[in-house]
């Protein structure tokens, strides 16, 4: 038996900021920012000027005021659509809608028209052209949720739609193996966060905790909201990743109750022989699977507290054939391996579980709480292994994967400043063990192999981290100039 644990532990990190034009926070995170400058006649700045942004999904409310170069700034902001109004004494009202992006930094800018004597209050539509970003040297896609709901994606793993990233490789076809790679680089070399919480292997191969080797999925398809492919240049925080990584982040309660439930199956009669397996009168492949699931998710307390919970299962049956070699020594003819000819049914079965609580303590403060557990079984090493040793059911093993991840995460984000702050814990086990450990292996080279499997094996990962990031955005150099009129 071998056994491999290992704790790393996060050291305790503090990254102040200090940008010109508001760059991005240095959190390997999903949130994003949003920042602009609002003027009035002549392209003067605007100072006290109130900045709101709502939430249209759960309803939070984010208030800001520009300082007196008329420049505002909105942190730690969770990727949904938003709708502005921007309010002055002495001006026209601005209102207008955006959607904000997994880790982007737009800028908006206003222009706001004198105010007229009216009895009533007038707001102005701002008819801007699309939101600029803050000037960032990596190279990355946005994939929406948009396409996460409706480009057809067979097996439900999030990670196939990386593709539409140029420079994302998939492992080859068939592998047992669902990660994603970038470049010419090697799978191991590439990462996940979700939710800012980091999907690393750091055992064994495959890049991505509990894939190696493992024909599930990472993580809930339904639960996924969007997520970045970042493929170069991005920063020296995104650690454990030399060729690409993804940043992800889930979807939350609402405060209206939605969710949805689906199932997908696939049967034997559906699988079509090839012409030469017809002609032979071979029988389908004995191939069965079925994938179900369903998320949930809306308000405890409307605009406050929301909760958000998924399900996946995949369940799929293998056929292995097992077909004894020919009896060309006197001692195999004395066995009759020909009696052990049969098919032996492989079940892979997968469960994935995702919960999130989201709760807005006051306008600038943001408390999340998430708990997900991967776990799945997978019996193999019998039927046509080995070339021309042929193993039976007895002789196989049971490949268990758990990937556990519970992470804690605040946001603090009064006027200029953002802080990020997030607690984490992850638990991988690789655990291969034989089916039946109490017979001796035994092999008739190149005709059965009976008894037991060899060995097993249990590789544990266990990760506890704590990270804090502070950003400023007060410091400017040179004039902030507004980049487009309302």
């Amino acid at each position: 038996m071998h056994k491999n644990g290992r704790s790393s532990t996060s050291a305790w990190v503090l990254a102040a900021s200090l940008a010109l034009l508001a760059g991005k926070a240095a959190a390997q995170s999903e949130l994003a920012t949003l920042q602009g400058v609002v003027t009035g006649p002549n392209q003067a700045p605007i100072p006290g000027v109130t900045v709101t942004a709502r939430d249209l999904n759960a309803g939070t409310v984010r208030t800001t005021h520009t300082g007196s170069d008329g420049f505002y700034f909105i942190g730690g902001i969770i990727p949904s659509e938003y709708a502005l109004r921007v309010a002055s004494i002495g001006f026209q009202p601005q209102v207008d809608t955006v959607r904000i992006r997994v880790a982007t930094n737009p800028r908006l800018d206003f222009q706001l028209a004198t105010a007229t004597a009216e009895l009533a209050e007038v707001e102005v539509r701002a008819s801007r052209n699309a939101s600029t970003e803050i000037r960032d040297p990596s190279v990355g896609s946005d994939i929406s949720t948009e396409q996460i709901d409706h480009i057809p994606n067979v097996d439900r793993n999030f990670l196939n739609l990386a593709q539409l990233a140029p420079g994302v490789q998939q492992p080859i076809p068939n592998q047992t193996q669902k990660t994603f790679g970038s470049g010419a680089a090697t799978l191991d070399q590439t990462n996940v966060y979700i939710d800012g919480a980091s999907y690393k292997n750091d055992i064994l191969n495959g890049g991505i905790a509990g894939q190696t080797t493992n024909r599930g999925n990472p993580f809930p398809e339904n639960a996924v909201q969007e997520f970045r492919v970042l493929t170069n240049n991005f920063k020296a925080e995104y650690q454990y990743s030399t060729s690409g990584l993804i940043e992800a982040t889930t979807k939350s309660g609402g405060n209206e109750w939605h969710g949805n439930i689906f199932g997908y199956g696939e049967a034997p009669w559906m699988i079509r022989r090839d012409y030469t397996s017809t002609l032979a009168g071979n029988k389908p492949a004995d191939y069965k699977r079925l994938q179900d699931g369903f998320n949930l998710g809306g308000p405890i307390i409307k605009d406050k507290l929301h909760i958000f919970v998924s399900y996946e299962g995949n369940y799929q049956n293998f056929a292995s054939r097992i077909v004894p070699g020919k009896d060309t020594t006197t001692t195999a003819r004395a066995l009759n391996a020909q009696r052990y000819a049969s098919e032996q049914i492989q079940q892979f079965r997968q469960g994935l579980y995702f919960g999130k609580l989201t709760f807005d303590v006051t306008p600038d403060q943001h408390l999340e709480f998430t708990q997900s557990f991967n776990h799945n079984t997978d019996p193999g090493g019998y039927g046509n292994v080995n070339g021309n040793a042929i193993a039976v059911h007895s002789a196989g093993t049971n490949l268990i994967n758990d990937v556990n991840n519970t992470t804690l995460r605040h946001t603090w984000s009064p006027g200029h400043w953002l802080n990020e702050a997030e607690v984490s814990q992850q638990y991988v086990k690789w655990n291969q063990n034989p089916i039946n450990a109490s017979s001796v292996e035994q092999e008739w080279q190149g005709v059965l192999i009976l008894g037991g499997a060899t060995s097993y094996q249990n590789f544990d990962q266990n990760r506890y981290s704590f990270h804090d990031y502070l950003t400023y955005s007060g410091f400017h150099g040179g004039a902030i100039t507004s980049s487009r009129a309302a």
